[in-house]
């Protein structure tokens, strides 16, 4: 008996052994593209993985969730570009060229998977901030930023929804970004040696933050 893999692109179809349903899933993709378009394939970064460089990169690419983050970050910032003078793109390649560094040394964390998880948030975070335009696209994985009025805070709290699997969530105030992942109905920050941080949960146009001390900070969405 042949078994077909119920995910046809959980294996590379440039190497050996792709499945007959695979090669035709494939061949489908590449008729109904527009010309010059190149196939994102479900669960793919946006990168191609053969020429992956470095442990963070290799992380990524053996990771459904890492690589989800991955293919949405740069469709925002590929969006975000289109939509900026010459000049302010110039600034933004370079930031961008610096935020790659900076996830690429995530393999020196004691916990490299969660420091690429936070790095994607935060740079999903910054780009729908910083960008409206790119805030309406269509079958959006991020929602935000969302803006909170909360007690004890003296300036807006700007929070970012990501429903990967499992999701996160990045909160920011008094320009620190904390970013959680979901536990049930709230996000949970977690240190590089598994002590939890900041806690928050936002339902509808109610939001609580839990401080590490234990103190409870109460918000409601800005209108």
């Amino acid at each position: 008996m042949i078994r077909v893999s119920r995910n046809p692109f959980h294996r590379s179809f440039h190497g050996a052994g792709v499945t007959t349903l695979g090669m035709l899933a494939v061949a489908v993709i590449m008729v109904l593209l527009p010309a010059g378009a190149s196939p994102v394939l479900a669960g793919s970064p946006s990168f191609d993985c053969a020429k992956a460089d470095g442990r963070a990169e290799k992380t990524i690419c053996g990771d459904r969730e890492l690589s989800q983050l991955d293919h949405e970050s740069n469709r925002l910032y590929a969006m975000a570009l289109k939509t900026v003078e010459p000049k302010r793109a110039a600034a933004m390649k370079a930031d961008a060229a610096g935020w790659k560094r900076m996830r690429n040394d995530c393999w020196l964390a004691q916990e490299t998977r969660g420091c690429i998880i936070a790095a994607y948030a935060r740079r999903i975070h910054r780009l729908l901030e910083r960008h409206e335009q790119i805030r309406r696209v269509e079958n959006p994985l991020a929602r935000g930023p969302l803006v909170l009025k909360c007690r004890k805070i003296d300036q807006p709290v700007t929070a970012t929804l990501i429903d990967s699997n499992p999701r996160v969530g990045a909160i920011e105030w008094r320009n620190a970004v904390h970013i959680g992942v979901a536990e049930g109905d709230r996000f949970v920050e977690k240190s590089d040696y598994g002590v939890n941080g900041v806690t928050f949960s936002i339902r509808d146009d109610a939001a609580r933050i839990t401080l590490p001390d234990g103190r409870q900070i109460f918000c409601l969405r800005a209108r």
